[in-house]
């Protein structure tokens, strides 16, 4: 097994920590807030990654914002950079 191989199930493991704690933030959200406005955000910010990202489908965290099964070409395990960063939106909601 290469060093690379090796690195690979703690790197799948981080990425799937953190969608954990993604999902688990939006669940959150959506028990402790106005059920309509956190939608109309949530929905508000997907639409601005769509217009910005023409690629965006294909990350798996945008599926997760939006409440989608990623299809199996969703293969990108990384986060939209600064203002964009659905990890931070999340967050802040």
């Amino acid at each position: 097994m290469t060093k690379n191989e090796q690195e690979q199930p703690n790197q799948q493991k981080s990425f799937e920590s953190v969608l954990a704690d993604i999902k688990q933030k939006l669940n959150n959200v959506y028990r402790g807030k106005n059920i309509e406005e956190m939608h109309n955000r949530i929905a508000e910010f997907g639409y601005k990654l769509m217009d910005k990202y023409s690629d965006c489908r294909n990350y798996i965290l945008f599926h997760v914002l939006i409440g989608s099964t990623p299809p199996s070409n969703a293969t990108i395990k990384e986060d939209f950079p600064g203002e964009d960063s659905i990890i931070k939106f999340i967050k802040n909601l």
